[in-house]
């Protein structure tokens, strides 16, 4: 009997597979207003844009972003802080922040 019910056991366990899908886990927040990173991307592509005419690359804003650096965790202080960098370059050495190289285009 304890058999018959050990095998029935495998034999209904063995056609449950994980296919990997599953609850999306939530984006993470920038910081403890709830703010999105997806927020800080376009926030900081919009404020470079205005501020110097510069569109940095989602990737730069969001490696600049997991900095962790306090007061440059939102769209506007790191958008300052792209067209700072860009502007103390001159053309002479591709523009970083912190070690974080500026990607993007002039639009």
């Amino acid at each position: 009997m304890k058999r018959a019910l050990i095998v029935m056991t495998a034999f209904s366990l063995s056609a449950c597979t994980y296919n990997g899908s599953g609850p999306t886990k939530p984006e993470p927040v920038a910081d403890s207003t709830g703010v999105s990173r997806a927020e800080v991307v376009s926030s900081g592509r919009k404020f470079a844009k205005d501020l110097c005419g510069f569109v940095p690359a989602a990737k730069t804003i969001l490696e600049i972003l997991d900095l962790g650096i306090p007061n440059v965790s939102k769209g506007a202080a790191i958008a300052e802080k792209i067209c700072e960098a860009i502007g103390n370059t001159k053309g002479l050495k591709k523009p970083t922040f912190k070690g974080v190289q500026i990607e993007g285009q002039y639009e």
